[in-house]
């Protein structure tokens, strides 16, 4: 969760960052609580609630869920 003024503050929140060589250097999540920190917003985590929207996911059910 997050508060709405953190995605109002924030220009471009969730970006991936390169290096100069084209290398991924830092993924959505930490470039996020990189910026959010640096705009003075202070991060909590509470590690009780794993995230749901990260999952496996076999996209033959999902294909054949649809198809039907």
């Amino acid at each position: 969760m997050l508060s709405r003024k953190v995605l109002e503050t924030i220009k471009a929140p969730f970006e991936d960052i390169f290096d100069a060589d084209g290398i991924r250097k830092y993924g959505m999540d930490i470039s996020f609580g990189k910026k959010a920190k640096a705009m003075g917003f202070q991060p909590y985590v509470h590690l009780d609630y794993p995230c749901s929207h990260w999952v496996t996911i076999d996209l033959k059910k999902i294909y054949q869920a649809l198809i039907r």
